[in-house]
């Protein structure tokens, strides 16, 4: 009897046992394991007050680079102190920075949520600052309204500037402002506007489905990190086109043909990546990122010149972004000008914006007419004009002159003439046969003249022909080559 108690509470007990492990395995397993950290190596906070402390040691860290002068850094803390907790000081204080790196339409912005959201922050030193800074940002920038028929990502001159749709028009600086919007799956929608201070410019953006795509899948072992381990890479924007488009990986769809490709995180990034999208194919591109330099803008003059970093195309007349350290090529085209190639060098204290004003070539066929004549063509021209003008001149002269000679004879036959009238007729004769012959030698000059100067050699050209000239005979314009 003993050994059936026994057994019936070994039972039992087992039973109770396996009931009370498996319910307290439910709760560990329904509990999410907390990421090991925030995306860029650091800890990730796992509750309210550890969110707090990592946004104030961002702040410090932020405030150490501000004293050097280092605003990118700088920047670059303070937007991660305001992702994991926005207040007064960090708002300000990347405001400030935005200032200092001439982005004065973010600038303006950030300061203009500081002044809705945190007022209470601000001391009254602060605002003697801080709204006379307003009101000059004000006065410098202008802004942009989008409409789009999707809620695609918008990009003003390469820089990500939020999602559509938007309630309020994006401040941006005045000056022709180049506007994209992408949505995958959708052709790129891209328009040059001019923005002018104080002023609203309006965008109607219509984005069109792609009929013929292909994607563009970009793994995270396929960005190699270079000078750094790769959680320094990890996670990193992808830049398409200009376009802020997502994180590594990501993948999308894209429209056939070429397209240009960065990533970028902290500091570092890639520089500018051809990729050729093919239809219905996926293109696996491998990029290399590296330790960058400051952002740098480049501007070219003509504005529709097309601009290639290295062989990468990257589209006409403007570019800001980031590049790796080290020596760039910048070449640039544009018919009726001389190619121009830049070399730039980047280093962690590059100078923030490259202009480029590109030569005019003089003997390009897209300014038609050459502004210097040689000495035989000024001749020519001479010659050409002497003849016209005798043609002219001795027409008009020989037919006045030979209707008061008729006038005469007539009048000498009806009555006798005198001495005096028939040597007046002797010379009526003389001068309009004079002038008539003066006007066909203006013809045959003028004529010859022309055909000198038409068929003028060409020292310009290559080719051994005869340069066909312009010139212009009653509104009549001629031009060609033969």
């Amino acid at each position: 009897m003993r050994i059936q108690c026994s057994s019936a509470w070994l039972v039992v007990r087992g039973v109770v046992m396996a009931a009370l492990v498996l319910l307290l395995s439910v709760p560990l397993q329904a509990q999410p394991a907390p990421a090991a950290d925030g995306g860029d190596g650091t800890p990730a906070p796992e509750d309210e007050a550890s969110r707090l402390q990592q946004a104030k040691l961002f702040f410090r860290q932020g405030n150490e680079m501000r004293k050097v002068r280092d605003y990118e850094r700088a920047l670059e803390l303070y937007v991660k102190s305001r992702d994991l907790k926005a207040s007064g000081p960090n708002t300000m204080n990347a405001a400030f920075c935005l200032d200092k790196l001439s982005r004065p339409d973010e600038a303006l912005e950030m300061y203009e949520e500081l002044l809705t959201k945190f007022p209470a922050a601000l001391t009254d030193a602060d605002r003697t600052v801080v709204i006379p800074t307003v009101a000059r940002l004000r006065s410098e920038v202008g802004s942009i309204e989008v409409d789009a028929n999707v809620d695609g990502t918008l990009t003003i001159d390469g820089r990500r500037r939020g999602t559509l749709p938007r309630t309020t028009p994006l401040r941006v600086l005045p000056g022709k402002r180049k506007v994209t919007v992408m949505k995958d799956g959708y052709r790129a929608f891209v328009q040059v506007v001019e923005v002018e201070a104080g002023k609203t410019t309006k965008v109607d953006a219509k984005l069109e489905p792609l009929a013929a795509s292909g994607r563009v899948r970009l793994e995270a072992s396929a960005v190699r990190c270079d000078g750094a381990p790769p959680a320094a890479c990890a996670g990193a924007d992808v830049w398409i086109d200009g376009a802020r488009v997502g994180q590594v990986p990501w993948e999308g769809e894209l429209a056939p043909g070429d397209h240009w490709l960065v990533v970028h995180k902290g500091q570092m990034g890639s520089a500018p990546l051809n990729v050729v999208v093919v239809k219905g194919q996926i293109v696996l591109p491998a990029v290399v990122a590296a330790p960058v330099g400051p952002q740098i803008e480049i501007v070219v003059v003509p504005a529709t010149a097309a601009l290639r970093i290295g062989d990468v195309a990257v589209g006409n007349g403007r570019w800001k972004g980031v590049l790796p350290l080290g020596v760039h090529e910048l070449h640039v085209h544009e018919a009726g000008y001389l190619d121009h190639t830049h070399e730039m060098s980047i280093g962690r204290t590059s100078q923030g914006k490259v202009q480029i004003e590109l030569e005019i070539d003089e003997d390009h066929e897209r300014w038609g007419v050459e502004a210097d004549l040689s000495a035989a063509g000024v001749l020519t021209f001479v010659g050409y004009g002497v003849g016209v003008a005798g043609a002219v001149i001795g027409s008009i002269v020989g037919a006045l002159t030979l209707s008061d000679q008729n006038e005469l004879a007539g009048q000498c036959q009806e009555t006798a003439c005198s001495q005096s009238e028939i040597d007046n007729l002797t010379t009526q004769a003389h001068v309009s046969t004079g002038s008539f012959v003066a006007a066909g030698a203006g013809v045959v000059l003028g004529t010859v003249a022309m055909i000198l100067w038409l068929t003028e050699e060409n020292p310009s050209a290559e080719a051994a022909g005869l340069t066909l000239r312009p010139y212009a005979l009653g509104g009549l314009a001629l031009e060609g080559r033969f």
